[in-house]
C-alpha cells in the first residue's frame, strides 16, 4: 500500500488532488491529510482502498509546522511507501502505479526522492527510471 501524506495549512479545497486520486489505476493507497485547519474544514472526500484520514497537526514542536505535519503523517501511515505531496497536486492516472512499480522492482529503499513531475510527466524528464 502507498500512503499519500498531504500537509495542509491554508483555506481552500483539495478537489483536484482528490479527483485525480480517484482516477488512479492503482487504488491500493490511503490518503492522510494533516490539516492545520481541520476544525474549520468539514467536507473531506473519501478516496483510495485504504481510506482517507483527516487529522490535526498534533502538539507544537520546535522544528515548525511543515515538518511537524510530515512527522504526524508518518505516525499514521500504514503503507510500505510514503509519498509526500502538496495539497494542490494533480496526478496522471498512472502515477501511483508507477510509484508502486518503481518500489517493487528496487526492493527496500530508505529514500527515493524527486519532484512528482518526474513521475507524472516523464516526457519532461526522460532519464527518470519510470519512463
Amino acid at each position: 500500500m502507498i500512503s499519500v501524506v498531504v500537509p495542509m495549512n491554508r483555506p481552500g479545497g483539495i478537489d483536484v488532488l482528490c479527483s485525480t486520486l480517484r482516477e488512479q489505476s492503482h487504488q491500493d493507497f490511503e490518503l492522510i491529510l494533516v490539516d492545520e485547519l481541520r476544525r474549520e474544514r468539514h467536507s473531506i472526500p473519501n478516496v483510495g482502498a485504504g481510506g482517507t484520514w483527516h487529522i490535526g497537526p498534533g502538539s507544537k514542536q520546535r522544528w515548525g509546522n511543515y515538518c511537524r505535519a510530515l512527522n504526524r503523517g508518518c505516525d499514521y501511515a500504514k503503507g510500505d511507501v510514503l509519498l509526500f505531496v502538496s495539497d494542490y497536486t494533480a496526478f496522471r492516472p498512472d502515477t501511483l502505479a508507477r510509484h508502486a512499480q518503481f518500489h517493487a522492482t528496487r526492493g527496500p529503499l530508505d529514500v527515493a526522492m524527486g519532484g512528482i513531475d518526474y513521475v507524472a510527466l516523464p516526457e519532461l524528464h526522460p532519464d527518470f527510471p519510470l519512463h
